[in-house]
């Protein structure tokens, strides 16, 4: 009976690490987003964008992010490096998820080969 304790003991501390964890990971995530858009006159703006990159294995989907990185690439303000970077990083989550078509558009207008 004790050991039994114990597990469902163990499994919920798991449980709640886990969901605290991911609850922290995803508002640094959203902070990086926000900072990201802040930052978007600069190149120092590239450095933000490839931190929010970092952490897009521990997030539920890649919606957020396409998003902040269209948004982006489609604002006039945005620092010329950091929109190629963010164009670059577009084209590679297309390709990840099977958009070959509008990878290769964007790769295009970079100007890769």
């Amino acid at each position: 009976m004790k050991i039994r304790r114990v597990l469902v003991l163990l499994v919920t501390m798991a449980a709640t690490l886990s969901a605290a964890a991911s609850s922290t990971v995803g508002a640094l995530f959203d902070a990086e987003l926000k900072a990201l858009w802040e930052q978007r006159a600069s190149p120092a703006g590239i450095v933000v964008l490839y931190r929010a990159e970092a952490l897009l294995d521990v997030q539920d989907g890649a919606g957020a992010f396409e998003a902040a990185l269209l948004k982006l690439t489609g604002s006039p303000d945005t620092d010329p490096e950091l929109k190629a970077h963010a164009t670059s990083l577009l084209a590679s989550l297309y390709r990840s998820t099977g958009r070959w078509d509008e990878a290769v558009r964007l790769d295009e207008e970079l100007g890769y080969v």
